[in-house]
């Protein structure tokens, strides 16, 4: 399963040993303020050589044909929700946290893909930063790009339906006799990030409906091999998995090996 890092600026695997090395030893040493501070060119190179030491690989674009999306709700154990679109390109499935600028503005045009095009389009997905100055001000933005046959995919203008949200939200937290600056901005950014969710969950029953309904029976054998199996097959099991599934299944099947080493650690 992988993931976009911002500093990276690119795809990495989650659950990596070699991966979770790099990722350590660049927060050590960019350290932890800078390091949430997001992405610079500097601390970029930086991680990436540090990745190269480690033998972690990273990369950043991911093809294939696009063969599920759903969406996922974690809590940890402080009771903090984190709201997931898991997105299945090929053999890998790629999840992202909702909330993110990377997968905010890949959803639409996942939109594009799924709704006039459907599950099975061969897709690439690319990741890279852009400058743009404001005000007199630089910010990166974490661009995400998908093309279909060469051609980069347009989608909707949701942005601007999800600022309108957020500044309805913050009217009328002010309506309300709230006028402390962080707990308005903190208002807009959740109305803004619920926008995009509901723009996540909706993507997932599309794609709910164009799958067939019925698990297939080597998934129900599977299932039920991985929930039996001795934790020391686990890794063996989830390369077979890979090797042997597309889709929702491959998602399911995958969670399910991952629920069984939690438990086990």
């Amino acid at each position: 399963m992988k993931t976009h890092n911002t500093v990276v600026s690119g795809f990495i695997t989650l659950k990596d040993a070699n991966v979770e090395a790099a990722l350590f030893e660049a927060r050590h040493e960019i350290g932890e303020s800078a390091w949430k501070q997001g992405y610079s060119e500097e601390k970029c190179k930086a991680t990436r050589a540090i990745f190269k030491k480690h033998g972690a690989g990273f990369v950043t674009k991911l093809s294939g044909p696009l063969m599920g999306f759903s969406t996922k709700e974690n809590v940890d154990g402080s009771g903090n929700t984190y709201q997931k679109a898991r997105i299945v390109l090929g053999k890998d499935i790629i999840s992202l946290e909702v909330d993110t600028e990377f997968c905010q503005r890949l959803l639409p045009k996942l939109e594009t893909v799924i709704a006039d095009m459907g599950l099975g389009t061969e897709i690439v997905i690319s990741a890279f930063p852009t400058e743009e100055e404001r005000n007199g001000r630089k910010f990166i933005n974490h661009t995400a790009s998908v093309k279909v046959q060469g051609t980069e995919v347009k989608g909707a203008s949701h942005f601007k339906k999800a600022q309108e949200a957020a500044k309805a939200a913050g009217e009328a937290m002010k309506s309300a006799g709230i006028k402390d600056a962080k707990a308005l901005k903190a208002a807009r950014q959740s109305a803004k990030n619920q926008y995009f969710w509901e723009l996540a969950e909706k993507l997932g029953r599309i794609c709910a409906d164009q799958h067939d309904p019925e698990p297939s029976p080597l998934f129900i054998k599977a299932l039920d091999r991985i929930q039996k199996a001795d934790i020391s097959r686990l890794d063996a099991a989830q390369e077979w998995v890979s090797a042997h599934f597309f889709g929702e299944e491959l998602v399911l099947l995958t969670e399910a090996i991952q629920n069984r080493c939690s438990i086990a650690a």
